[in-house]
């Protein structure tokens, strides 16, 4: 597309910038299947209403944020009968929106003919580890506070969106050798890289983090580390699949208990079995968007 939204322009020109671009995308494509992932869904239903034809249309959506108020449901509603679908993480969700729906995991997983052989667990840098974007609702202070005083080898990785948070991260691992912390911004090689060498990955999420759904999750799964967390909505395929720990909390956890290679690889078992689970979902994505079939 020809136009990129800017921090430098209003939010007005960024919109008109998008909605540009939709034109463009209904020009070009004017027979074909097109899933949409926005997070400007209402400029993406303008766009719809006004240029969409003969496609076929879908929606990704995580939440009914875009029904949130009368002016967006009026918008959503002059696009509605050119949308085909949802494809949308429940039934509660989906049933919000009015028209067929299809529930399926945030990520599906398809495996990759260049996939990277696993760390052995002996061989692996760290113990335990946190990598992304840092705040207070994911709860890493509270990680790097029971991990200092343990000598187990810790990685917190991420750029702090709070300052302050920044400052007492970096007051708690002071002085403390145990752990590594790099409060920046992580390129995809470092974010891969850091899952894959540690044994596992602590997700201590609470308040809204704890409510909806965490692509960190199955990026952590998808490249084979088990998952300690807190037991909440956002873990649900971690305590399905015992893919990993979930607890209640993060101060009364046995670290130890996760140091046996027996305990490690039954996880490491139960996330194969948790991608193998994703081809149904592919099956369903592709069924519900090629052949119109409601899951």
């Amino acid at each position: 597309m020809d136009y990129n939204a800017e921090s430098s322009c209003s939010s007005i020109e960024n919109k008109r910038r998008e909605l540009c671009n939709l034109r463009q995308l209904f020009d070009l494509c004017k027979d074909d299947v097109i899933i949409f992932q926005s997070s400007a869904v209402s400029t993406v239903y303008i766009g719809i209403a006004l240029w969409a034809k003969k496609q076929d249309i879908y929606m990704i959506q995580y939440n009914t944020m875009s029904l949130d108020s009368a002016v967006k449901r009026f918008i959503y509603k002059t696009a509605k009968n050119k949308i085909k679908g949802m494809i949308c993480p429940d039934d509660l969700i989906g049933r919000k929106y009015q028209i067929p729906y299809s529930v399926v995991t945030d990520y599906i997983y398809t495996g990759s003919q260049n996939e990277k052989a696993l760390i052995p667990f002996e061989s692996k840098e760290y113990d335990f580890g946190f990598f992304g974007i840092i705040t207070k609702d994911k709860g890493v202070l509270e990680v790097a506070q029971r991990l200092a005083k343990t000598n187990y080898k810790v990685m917190i990785a991420g750029y702090p969106v709070d300052a302050e948070l920044g400052k007492k991260l970096k007051s708690v691992c002071k002085d403390k050798r145990n752990i590594d912390l790099k409060l920046q911004y992580l390129n995809e090689e470092e974010y891969v890289n850091g899952i894959r060498n540690c044994k596992y990955c602590i997700l201590n999420y609470s308040g809204a983090y704890s409510e909806h759904s965490s692509g960190v999750i199955y990026d952590i799964l998808f490249n084979g580390t088990p998952v300690i967390g807190t037991d909440c909505k956002a873990l649900k395929a971690v305590a399905e699949f015992k893919a990993g720990y979930v607890y209640r909390s993060i101060e009364n956890i046995d670290l130890e208990a996760f140091m046996d290679k027996k305990v490690y690889d039954e996880y490491c078992h139960n996330i194969l079995r948790f991608k193998k689970a994703q081809d149904a979902y592919a099956r369903q994505i592709r069924s519900f968007v090629l052949e119109g079939k409601n899951s």
